[in-house]
């Protein structure tokens, strides 16, 4: 036998002794629910592992803020807003008041109702994807249920089973937000006045994988909470109340 001949042999009887590589674990089709939401901006794709109480949403003033130099301005004077939010494109400021959808631009300039939610409890982020769209809570007789709405045609669709998820529901009526690298949460900030430190909650900005965290608002005689980003990344809107 030759050489080349014995070569073969060999190289055959290798390969009829390798195992086959087991085919990769299939990984399991996305929740439903987690399918319609991922697409609305500031909607993390991946349920929070650590759960926080779920908190109360505020009424007070809409203000806008710059994210590069952390000042803000009011934008609506009123004290009975509530879960301000930007629209897909950003030229518009969403938010709830007396049992409607209100629409501001942020440049300023009076809120326009667009629409009555009577039932609303909470705005949560938008998406142009299919249209305008906003995803929101509703709360009825102390149960929550998960909607979208088509702002042009006014018409709520509700996402069924997400209600049953206790991780969904905590991300979404919870005040952090996430928007790829970039994540907004409040949180308690310190200052001093008359009568010595005190506590106030604060507005601050988290980006990964650098770890910068920064401050973005200096509310030391109010509370400053629901915090959204801008579509472009500069600008966010939040709500500021006064304690009682």
């Amino acid at each position: 036998m030759t050489r080349r001949a014995i070569a073969a042999l060999c190289l055959v009887g290798a390969a009829a002794g390798q195992q086959p590589k087991p085919a990769p674990p299939k990984q399991p089709p996305p929740d439903p629910w987690l399918v319609k939401v991922a697409k609305f901006f500031g909607v993390s794709s991946t349920p929070p592992t650590i759960l926080r109480d779920s908190e109360t949403v505020r009424a007070g003033q809409i203000w806008i803020g710059s994210v590069p130099d952390a000042t803000s301005r009011v934008l609506a004077a009123e004290t009975d807003y509530r879960s301000p939010i930007f629209s897909s494109n950003g030229s518009q400021v969403y938010a709830l008041r007396r049992g409607h959808l209100v629409r501001l631009d942020p440049r300023g300039g009076a809120a326009a109702e667009v629409l009555p939610l009577p039932d609303a409890f909470k705005l949560v982020g938008a998406s142009g994807a299919e249209g305008e769209e906003i995803l929101l809570i509703q709360r009825r007789e102390g149960a929550y249920s998960v909607w979208t709405l088509a702002v042009a045609s006014g018409r709520l669709t509700e996402i069924h089973g997400i209600e049953k998820d206790a991780p969904a529901m905590y991300a979404l009526l919870g005040k952090e937000r996430v928007y790829g690298d970039v994540r907004f949460e409040t949180g308690p900030a310190q200052f001093d006045d008359l009568t010595g430190p005190t506590e106030r909650e604060n507005v601050f900005y988290y980006a990964s994988p650098s770890g910068e965290r920064r401050q973005l608002t200096k509310c030391s005689d109010a509370e400053c909470t629901d915090p959204s980003l801008s579509p472009g990344g500069g600008s966010f809107v939040y709500i500021r109340r006064r304690p009682h």
